[in-house]
């Protein structure tokens, strides 16, 4: 049986919970990485490598890193370094990369040969209302367990270096939908309260204090890494901090991570982040 997952720094902290964040404080926003081949985080379309002599596009290749669960440093240019990050990337190359419950970009990363990482995808933070950045990435695998992303949105001049060091004793921790299952409560002070359950044929279901109404299905893609995916829609919601009920409405892809007795889960709409760090009952 796993054992419970290490507070790692901030991003495994009591402040952030399953809900359409919003909040008054705000980190400087990660730019987007990634675009997957079976998107899990849609619209987006899958990046490939550099173009023929005859203008067809190369099909990407295997991802040079593994999944898992990243320790993230995150090195904005001309700005803040932000060393408690934390990024989930599951088999299909899907991932989330989050600094805050009010920042987190969500996407997928593709091999393009020679230990070559590239991506796109879209960032999702808020200040004084929710916006989205979309960018590019670029980098090198230092091994399977570590890379150096160089990251860009053209849009609005960002541009930092991402360091991501795989946690081994975490990721290498093996699941199921057997052990997954179960119900977990998130009720940690000044947060809206919020139980979800996960049945043993992956069926989620869930409510929390402002009226949401959860209902989804969870899937573990490969169960030797602790990595699932989740896929829900939220109904009912009432407002919560700076987001409305329309904002938090919607259909929601999320990736998670399972600590025996906790599941921690970090997802969007498109609109706002959802994130739930939940003991099981």
């Amino acid at each position: 049986m796993p054992g419970r997952l290490p507070l790692l720094g901030l991003t495994l902290s009591a402040t952030f919970l399953l809900s359409a964040c919003g909040g008054e404080e705000y980190s400087q926003p990660l730019a987007p990485q990634g675009n997957p081949p079976s998107p899990l985080f849609e619209p987006w379309t899958p990046p490939t490598n550099t173009q023929t002599e005859t203008g067809d596009s190369e099909p990407a290749v295997s991802l040079p890193i593994s999944p898992g669960y990243y320790e993230t440093t995150v090195s904005v240019e001309g700005g803040s370094t932000y060393s408690g990050a934390a990024t989930i990337l599951d088999p299909d190359g899907n991932f989330v990369t989050f600094i805050s419950p009010n920042d987190a970009t969500f996407g997928v990363l593709v091999g393009a040969g020679e230990n070559q990482i590239i991506g796109a995808g879209t960032n999702i933070f808020y200040s004084d209302t929710w916006s989205q950045v979309d960018g590019s990435v670029s980098g090198q695998a230092t091994d399977l367990e570590s890379a150096t992303l160089d990251v860009e949105a053209p849009d609005t001049g960002y541009r930092s270096v991402v360091e991501l060091s795989r946690n081994n004793s975490i990721s290498d921790t093996p699941i199921s939908l057997a052990e997954l299952s179960g119900s977990y409560l998130m009720q940690d002070t000044g947060l809206v309260t919020t139980q979800i359950t996960i049945d043993s044929d992956g069926i989620v279901t869930g409510t929390d204090q402002r009226g949401c109404i959860f209902n989804g299905s969870a899937n573990i893609p490969d169960g030797s890494v602790n990595v699932f995916q989740v896929r829900f829609t939220a109904e009912n919601c009432g407002s919560s901090g700076g987001s409305n009920a329309e904002q938090r409405n919607g259909n929601y892809a999320a990736l998670g991570i399972f600590g025996g007795d906790q599941v921690l889960v970090v997802g969007t709409n498109g609109v706002v982040i959802a994130y739930f760090r939940g003991l099981k009952n």
